[in-house]
């Protein structure tokens, strides 16, 4: 099994079209790799292209508020 294809997923396509204003914020570290299907992105696929605190911050950004208050306990 691909690691790259594995773990917590997330569509970012769906993102760009929805938030844009969240995208644009974010996506100067999206650059410079291709993205084969942006409806299903995988973090693992992620983790050595962008740096670890900008991905995690902009998933925590992408939750809905209810969710995001777990993580900051």
């Amino acid at each position: 099994m691909d690691y790259l294809k594995t773990g917590v997923s997330f569509n970012l396509k769906y993102i760009k079209e929805q938030h844009p204003c969240l995208w644009d914020l974010y996506k100067e570290h999206f650059e410079g790799f291709e993205i084969e299907n942006e409806e299903k992105v995988y973090f693992n696929y992620l983790a050595d292209k962008v740096d670890g605190k900008v991905l995690f911050n902009f998933l925590n950004d992408c939750l809905p508020e209810e969710l995001r208050k777990n993580l900051e306990k």
